[in-house]
């Protein structure tokens, strides 16, 4: 994927930010007496939860950033970018649902 370095900056922050919240899904499905065993099932408990309203979105997110990550890249830069924003918007309303959520994060897993 080429891109300007503010596009490539913000990709990395979109891989960042969906590791980080499908962790603090596992966390809190966990905390919950959930079984957890990978990212999928991560967003799944979330939406079980009532976490979030839009798992298949969450499922987009998950895909391109596994897509991005590991260099199959399976979407155009444009569309890349519409998902981003969408995820943007998204995690807004996560963070306003669940202000904890910004101040704290689990422990990092491997």
């Amino acid at each position: 994927m080429a891109g300007t370095i503010a596009q490539l900056a913000r990709a990395k922050a979109f891989e960042n930010a969906i590791e980080s919240c499908w962790k603090w899904f596992k966390y809190i499905a966990q905390k919950e007496g959930i079984e957890v065993l990978s990212p999928k099932d991560a967003v799944r408990s979330a939406a079980k939860l009532k976490i979030i309203a839009n798992p298949g979105e969450w499922m987009d997110y998950l895909d391109a950033r596994n897509y991005s990550v590991h260099d199959y890249f399976g979407m155009d830069e444009k569309t890349y970018f519409q998902l981003i924003d969408r995820f943007e918007r998204n995690l807004k309303v996560l963070v306003e649902k669940f202000p904890i959520a910004k101040d704290r994060a689990p422990a990092r897993t491997k």
